[in-house]
């Protein structure tokens, strides 16, 4: 299985340098992304609006869904989306039969306005077909009286035929459902949400509540007593797991994800603060001892906080069941693929045991 990772900084709005990094990719290929890659930094976001917020996530995921089915290929990514007035950080999972369904329904959007158009015309039509009748009949009332003779009907208007009426009825149930699903400036996400078959969602169980950095009170993501599994869907025969970076530190993850035969765990970070030798052995142990690869994307670029700079440092690397890195990037925006085999896993996590359930 071929998984990419791509080391950035937050994308604009359809990025063309990003698109063509995708149309090189090899068909099939998993690719995962950083935290606020698609979205800016959450201190960087208390300066937009939440409506702006929404705006942003759903053209992200439209542009993410489109190189999806273009190029036959599957996102993970975290994103930030508004919900019911409410900001949640998630992950997304986008596969290319997922995205071919949405893009469908994207397309259905875009011809339903002819339809709608055609309804209002009926309306207008019957609107009118009524005010005729009862302008006949009311100088058929007003002949009558005066004894000449009844009005010829007006056969230039027609009523709706049965199919016109269906017509009417269907393009009317249509727009309700898919139009607003995906145009709607208020609700679309939540649509999305409620369409299991389109995308997969992870939200966030454990944030990050430090004085200087804190999540857990930005986001509205509920805090969870008890964890959940995190998000685990298979690929290519691959048991695969996505989590945020910092929700690495909590073993009941990582027993629920044994339980599961997890090949591969995903971890979308934004890491600073020179802390890459600490994740980097924390990556190693979580690997060696879970029997799986870890693959760790890490952001790139600079953040002002508070008239303080925020470097994240990058570093994306991938560790192996045997405790060792196998490769890694740098600190500037880049990308590297990699081709997993799930009996190299095996093998590995065989050969140590760690991944047996006793």
């Amino acid at each position: 299985m071929k998984i990419t990772i791509f080391q950035q900084d937050t994308l604009g709005l359809n990025d063309s340098r990003f698109a063509l990094f995708c149309y090189k990719l090899e068909k099939d290929t998993l690719v995962l992304l950083p935290e606020y890659t698609l979205n800016p930094f959450f201190m960087e976001l208390k300066s937009k609006t939440k409506k702006q917020i929404h705006s942003h996530t759903n053209s992200q995921i439209c542009f993410l869904s489109y190189l999806a089915e273009r190029h036959n290929i599957n996102f993970v990514a975290p994103i930030v989306r508004h919900i019911n007035k409410k900001l949640y950080k998630e992950i997304i999972y986008i596969s290319t039969q997922n995205a071919q369904k949405f893009n469908q329904d994207i397309q259905k959007t875009q011809n339903i306005q002819k339809v709608i158009d055609t309804t209002k015309k009926a309306q207008k039509q019957q609107k009118n077909i009524n005010e005729s009748a009862t302008n006949r009949a009311k100088s058929k009332v007003d002949s009558s009286t005066r004894g000449d003779k009844p009005p010829h009907n007006d056969s230039s208007t027609k009523s709706p035929s049965t199919q016109d009426s269906s017509l009417i009825q269907n393009a009317q149930g249509i727009k309700k459902f898919i139009f607003d699903f995906c145009i709607s400036d208020t609700d679309t996400l939540t649509h999305i949400d409620k369409c299991a078959t389109i995308y997969s969602f992870y939200r966030q169980q454990r944030l990050i509540e430090y004085h200087h950095w804190n999540e857990a009170r930005f986001f509205d993501n509920h805090k969870h007593k008890i964890l959940k599994k995190p998000l685990i869907f298979t690929h290519n025969g691959f048991n695969i797991a996505a989590l945020f970076g910092f929700e690495v530190h909590f073993d009941e993850f990582w027993l629920s994800m044994k339980k599961e035969g997890v090949d591969i765990v995903l971890l979308p970070c934004a890491n600073t603060f020179q802390s890459n030798a600490r994740w980097r052995e924390l990556c190693k142990v979580r690997a060696f001892l879970n029997g799986c690869v870890v693959i760790r994307a890490n952001r790139v670029g600079t953040s002002v906080i508070n008239d303080n700079e925020w470097v994240f440092y990058g570093d994306s690397l991938i560790a192996m069941p045997n405790g060792e890195i196998i490769d890694n990037l740098r600190d500037k925006e880049a990308m590297f693929s990699l081709e997993i085999y799930k009996n190299k896993i095996l093998e590995m996590a065989h050969e140590w045991g760690f991944r047996k359930n006793f």
